[in-house]
């Protein structure tokens, strides 16, 4: 037992503290619906990470959907791709509104 408290804890794969930058689409998305930068930044600080559809394989950089209900009460979805220690916000959703937006780019033919 006194070893379990020596190992040293697992290291989370999405680094939740890298600086964010923005796609085009992703930024669309935001205005349209509303989302603040603000909102993205809470969802990665304390968002549940669905490693069923995000993409840790993803060469280069690996991709992560991530989602959380923010502190202004919305239900929020984002995909984020990591590099490095830097961090490109690829989409964003709110999952209780359908809002419809005619953002194009790379997310569109995803189904996103």
């Amino acid at each position: 037992m006194v070893r379990r408290w020596q190992e040293p804890k697992r290291k989370e794969p999405f680094n939740r503290t890298a600086p964010l930058q923005y796609a085009a689409f992703a930024l669309c998305q935001m205005a349209c619906k509303h989302i603040s930068k603000d909102a993205v930044q809470q969802v990665m600080q304390k968002g549940i990470i669905h490693f069923n559809i995000s993409n840790r394989r993803h060469w280069p950089c690996p991709t992560y959907v991530v989602q959380a209900r923010t502190a202004q009460g919305r239900y929020l979805r984002v995909v984020f791709e990591q590099c490095d220690n830097k961090t490109l916000v690829q989409a964003a959703d709110d999952l209780e509104k359908k809002d419809s937006c005619h953002c194009t780019g790379e997310r569109e033919s995803k189904g996103f």
